[in-house]
């Protein structure tokens, strides 16, 4: 008999930025539940649940994501997870280091 795995990862501080601790239970195919005030819905996207900063929305989307099939749940938690490699990291801030700043218009000359 094949044993269910049944696990959520919370991600209750609504001060996260972006949250690494999320990221690595998601590589390891374990879903999260995120604040919703934090930066973290953006970095769980539909492989993970966002709840009110209360106890019971939390355990609401704790219910959400493990009434998903377990193949699912994991299987999304790992490919979001893919999406923020290091070969991407790298690629976004060589990125940003290359892009070229718009120059700032000429003030009109002060008038005397």
């Amino acid at each position: 008999m094949r044993r269910q795995h049944r696990y959520a990862c919370l991600a209750p501080g609504p001060a996260e930025t972006f949250g690494l601790a999320a990221l690595e239970a998601m590589a390891c195919g374990t879903p999260v539940v995120a604040s919703a005030s934090s930066a973290l819905p953006e970095v769980i996207g539909a492989a993970g649940a966002v709840a009110a900063d209360h106890g019971h929305a939390f355990a609401d989307a704790v219910e959400l994501l493990l009434a998903r099939r377990e193949t699912d749940r994991r299987g999304a938690a790992r490919a979001r997870a893919e999406r923020f490699g290091w070969n991407t990291a790298v690629e976004a801030f060589l990125a940003a280091h290359d892009a070229t700043l718009p120059t700032r218009p000429a003030l009109p000359e002060a008038v005397s």
